[in-house]
């Protein structure tokens, strides 16, 4: 409601469209666990609960660091599912290991043939994932015993021994614990960030490609093409290459497929000069968006001299009266990532 009438109404709507869908997929992955006997935490439970040990504070009977083989019954453990990014097979949607594709030999080559033993880039796609970090509710029950750092910080014992603690090294090991915990939290803040700015690159995406669509329908190019497109096709010669371009075009200018393309240039009559302008800035910018994913925002620099890249593309399209999504001002260099992150988090707690 607050985005009405505004030139970010159409980003805002396909924004909450996105977060939908998300809490729709994390509310799946907690039912799984719900039904599989788990206690699902909402927030990270307090540093030093006993009743609530994280897994790798935790060894077994005979000394060795607990792993995720020690989850055996959910009735001792409760889950905090975090939002990361795995691979997925294409047709399956099974998880793939991302060891397993060559990409060297396959990405952004699809008729090219994968190493013995490994599969084409092509197979596999990006997928969301809701990952667990496992808490212990009942050490006893699940026969686990805290480790000795976590006893001491928990106040329930001096050492497991109960023999006196040399200072120097329990200042170490709690500088050591420190740092790993904050570069530990400093990773899951930027998977968050990642995440949360992707997802902003999909709903931009989304309202984008309305726009050229509607841009690319018109009988005549708009004011400065002809020399938007001389400039990239005279700076890039292998623009119109980049892969899976005129799907993108055909896709902006609503047909199937390439030679649905071609046709439509076939079928324009002699007078047809204005069209046929069109349709080569269709498949310019057919190109620009195909090198333009939600990720776009990861790699701002812009383009090289002879290269070009999201940021001038996105520019184009403002200076034709395109309103830039903040997660597309960060590939033009307008706003910093960073930023952009905080602000979307504190619009959710308006929210």
């Amino acid at each position: 409601m607050s985005a009405a009438g505004s030139r970010r109404f159409e980003h805002t709507v396909a924004q909450l469209r996105e977060e939908r869908a998300a809490a729709e997929a994390e509310a799946r992955a907690t039912q799984v666990y719900t039904d599989k006997g788990f206690t699902v935490l909402e927030q990270r439970p307090e540093s030093w609960n006993p009743t609530c040990i994280p897994l790798h504070y935790l060894v077994t009977p005979d000394g060795a660091e607990a792993d995720d083989k020690a989850v055996t019954n959910p009735a001792d453990w409760a889950v905090l599912l975090y939002e990361d990014t795995a691979l997925c097979d294409m047709e399956t949607g099974e998880i793939v290991d991302e060891d397993s594709v060559d990409w060297d030999n396959t990405e952004d080559q699809p008729d090219a043939e994968p190493a013995e033993g490994l599969r084409h880039a092509k197979t596999v796609t990006e997928t969301t994932v809701f990952v667990p970090e496992y808490y212990c509710v009942d050490y006893r029950a699940a026969g686990m015993v805290p480790n000795d750092w976590f006893l001491r910080r928990a106040g329930m014992v001096e050492t497991d021994s109960g023999a006196p603690v040399d200072l120097d090294d329990e200042a170490r090991e709690a500088a050591r614990q420190q740092a790993e915990a904050e570069q530990a939290e400093a990773e899951k803040r930027e998977r968050r960030k990642v995440l949360a700015l992707n997802r902003l690159g999909d709903a931009a995406v989304t309202v984008r490609r309305d726009f050229v669509q509607k841009l690319l329908a018109r009988k005549t190019p708009p004011k400065g093409a002809g020399v938007f497109v001389a400039d990239c096709l005279a700076r890039d010669s292998f623009l119109l290459t980049t892969h899976n371009a005129l799907d993108t075009t055909a896709a902006l200018l609503g047909v199937d497929n390439g030679q649905a393309v071609a046709k439509l240039m076939a079928d324009l009559p002699a007078n047809g000069d204005g069209r046929a302008q069109v349709i080569t800035l269709a498949l310019v910018l057919g190109a620009l968006e195909t090198r333009t994913p939600k990720d776009a925002w990861r790699n701002n620099a812009g383009g090289w001299a002879h290269h070009i890249g999201s940021g001038e593309y996105l520019r184009w399209l403002a200076d034709n009266d395109y309103p830039l999504a903040p997660v597309e001002e960060v590939v033009t260099k307008a706003k910093d990532a960073d930023k952009v992150y905080e602000q979307y988090l504190a619009d959710a707690v308006k929210e």
